[in-house]
């Protein structure tokens, strides 16, 4: 896994066999953007620590991965189609509310898109 242009890009092939080695991943507050696929499979995954800058998690993006819970950052726009397919273990999705000027004040942004089956698959 590459972190290039703010960007996850899917570096290694399946085959190799070296999404099997990765149980956590923490990721930099740079990323904006994940890609399509970029975590496709990776079922040992188990902890993860998304980007606070994350804008926008392509389509099938974690596809069976093996996470139970996840934080999706108020930075976050869209959710892509199939973004969280398959991730049978997946039993607890938070998505962070947007503050507004008033910090004091939390409000769940009607602005995110979230594709069809975004959490099909789920717990």
């Amino acid at each position: 896994m590459k972190f290039l242009e703010k960007r996850i890009v899917e570096e290694y092939e399946l085959e190799n066999g070296i999404s099997a080695y990765v149980r956590t991943l923490h990721m930099p507050d740079t990323v904006r953007v994940i890609d399509e696929r970029a975590f496709l499979f990776f079922s040992d995954l188990t902890e993860i620590r998304l980007s606070e800058s994350l804008e926008v998690i392509g389509d099938v993006a974690f596809n069976g991965a093996g996470f139970t819970k996840i934080h999706i950052p108020a930075s976050v726009r869209e959710i892509d189609t199939f973004a969280f397919y398959k991730c049978k273990n997946l039993i607890f999705a938070e998505i962070a509310p947007n503050k507004t000027d008033d910090s004091s004040i939390s409000e769940f942004s009607d602005n995110i898109i979230i594709g069809e089956n975004a959490f099909s698959g789920c717990e």
